[in-house]
């Protein structure tokens, strides 16, 4: 793969993990230290609670169509379904949209091992300051699109799983590594995994349905224009069931 040499030690990511953990509350202690009464108890507690926290997650297929026969198994009475969606293989999307993904989402994601740990502490000072954007890899934000969409017609637990402050941050960096590290998906399998079930604006759930929302054609078929621009207008579907 390319980009994907030696993969870091996983032990070693932890440890780099709970230490940016411990800086990022030593930081938000310092922005809040009028509150908190000192550093040392919001290190021990970012530290603590990342400790404490399990992945709970267990990985579903994301919703797909349904497609209802009549009696001959060839004649199709009608297709059902609550996201237009249609997965296709990582061999299938053109490399350049990839890339593209990568680049705009996740540049260390062939370094990280599920968890950018310049990125958390990042996020951890500026979601201290009102700031909530940044800090999740790849692999974080396929964990939270997983989450959203196993909530179902649940608003509480939607509004759980995007929730932008740390302690979800915290859940899906554990869970991030759980799936790198636990259960060995590799990054083609997360890149594969991520771009069918992401939602890319128009009802259109994953790359395949989204390449031909907007451009009528599959997505192998993609030009390197089409590919650049797609990653771009990934999001949650804030209108889902």
């Amino acid at each position: 793969m390319a980009g994907s040499s030696a993969r870091p030690d996983p032990w070693l990511t932890v440890a780099k993990l709970l230490a940016a953990m411990v800086a990022a509350g030593v930081l938000v202690a310092g922005l809040l230290l009028p509150y908190v009464g000192g550093l040392g108890l919001a290190a021990r507690h970012e530290a603590t609670k990342f400790l404490d926290t399990t992945c709970n997650l267990t990985e579903t297929p994301p919703p797909q169509k349904t497609t209802m026969y009549a009696r001959d198994g060839k004649t199709v009475l009608a297709t059902i379904f609550s996201q237009d969606r249609v997965p296709v293989p990582l061999a299938s999307i053109p490399k350049a949209l990839q890339d593209a993904l990568v680049a705009t989402e996740d540049r260390r994601f062939y370094q990280h091992h599920g968890v950018d740990m310049r990125g958390l502490l990042r996020s951890a000072v500026s979601t201290s300051s009102g700031d909530t954007q940044g800090g999740s890899t790849l692999t974080m934000q396929y964990v939270k699109q997983m989450r959203y969409y196993q909530a179902g017609d649940n608003l509480e637990k939607q509004r759980a799983a995007i929730a932008q402050n740390l302690n979800r941050k915290i859940e899906d960096a554990k869970c991030a590594i759980y799936i790198e590290n636990t259960e060995h998906e590799s990054k083609d399998q997360i890149l594969d995994n991520y771009l069918n079930i992401a939602f890319f604006g128009e009802n259109s759930y994953g790359i395949q349905t989204a390449a031909k929302t907007y451009f009528n054609k599959d997505a192998k078929d993609l030009t390197l224009p089409e590919s650049t621009l797609l990653p771009s207008v990934i999001g949650i579907d804030k209108g889902a069931p």
